[in-house]
């Protein structure tokens, strides 16, 4: 076999590089596509233009005069329906009074208020014909965690304890039904949440009844506790008033048996023709007992516990404290 030569492995090698310079410089001169451009970046939405608005931050109820705790100020685009026949700041509707009621999170309008400076009709003007104002205190002022305001109506009952066989020993009696509120204690709502365990806070309220209910409530004031119970406005614009005759007690809520009544002791006294007849207690009999039997020792004996439930006919021991729950 015949050997190459070197000049001819040089020349074979030297042929390739300058066909792959060729090749090189062939592909360059080639024209080059157009890239197409990216698409533009789309344009940020414009910012509404926003304004502040005063909000309600609780309900009030008509005729409550606003204070800065009871508004908020947010902000709310310009062409929004909150921003139209507002208020800009809490200071244009401090100190107003308001006509209608205003829902928590509602926007304070300038209809919804009086006019600056002007203030509610005198307690006169605004009882209904033919009705007396009388201010009770109370305990059920507030229901629901509202405190009762103007325009409430409400039942009226009075709890009563005592000895007298008929009360059995606690008794409970609707005195009034669908009393209207002409005014309540600082003239507006407050929100409340009481624990079960408290005691009821009794509240000032003033009702307006005619005159012979006014004494009734005035008697009632110094007979016993007067408690009121809210009554559904749409029972008030129907006219469904229930008599105020439900009467309950003690004895009859637990269902016990009525209690004997104590024999009577009487003596008859006489002198000559004419007799004299006296009624003896139990403690008169005792203590003519105890005198006339012989002496005891002198010896101090322990006395038992006394049971509260003892003094009370039934035996149901009065509790404490009674929390009622409206």
């Amino acid at each position: 076999m015949k050997r190459i030569s070197p000049a001819t492995v040089t020349f074979g090698v030297m042929a390739i590089v300058l066909g792959l310079v060729a090749a090189y410089v062939v592909r360059q001169s080639w024209p080059k596509p157009i890239a197409a451009p990216p698409p533009p970046a789309p344009a940020p939405a414009p910012k509404p233009d926003l304004v502040p608005v005063v909000f309600a931050r609780v309900n009030l109820p008509v005729h409550t005069r606003v204070s800065a705790a009871d508004l908020y100020v947010a902000h709310v685009a310009k062409d929004a329906k909150a921003a139209h026949g507002t208020f800009r700041g809490p200071s244009l509707a401090e100190g107003r009074i308001t006509t209608q009621t205003i829902r928590a999170g509602q926007a304070i309008r300038d209809e919804y208020l009086m006019e600056i400076g002007a203030a509610l009709p005198d307690l006169a003007e605004r009882l209904p014909p033919g009705t007396r104002a009388v201010t009770i205190e109370v305990e059920g002022a507030d229901t629901g965690g509202k405190k009762l305001s103007e325009g409430d109506y409400v039942d009226l009952a009075m709890t009563v304890e005592g000895t007298h066989p008929d009360l059995g020993e606690v008794m409970t009696r609707t005195l009034l039904r669908s009393v209207l509120v002409v005014d309540a204690q600082a003239d507006r709502p407050l929100v409340r949440r009481t624990k079960p365990t408290e005691d009821p806070q009794p509240s000032m309220i003033t009702v307006a009844v005619n005159p012979s209910d006014a004494n009734k409530l005035i008697v009632a004031e110094r007979t016993g506790t007067l408690v009121a119970t809210l009554v559904s406005l749409k029972d008030v614009e129907a006219g469904l008033v229930a008599p105020a005759d439900d009467i309950i007690t003690r004895r009859e809520l637990l269902g016990l048996k009525e209690v004997p009544a104590p024999k009577r002791f009487t003596i008859e006294k006489w002198s000559g023709t004419n007799v004299q007849v006296f009624e003896m207690s139990d403690d008169r009999i005792r203590e003519s007992r105890e005198v006339g039997a012989p002496r005891r020792s002198e010896v101090q004996t322990s006395q038992p516990a006394k049971d509260d439930a003892a003094a009370i006919p039934s035996g149901v021991k009065v509790p404490a404290a009674v929390a009622a729950a409206y």
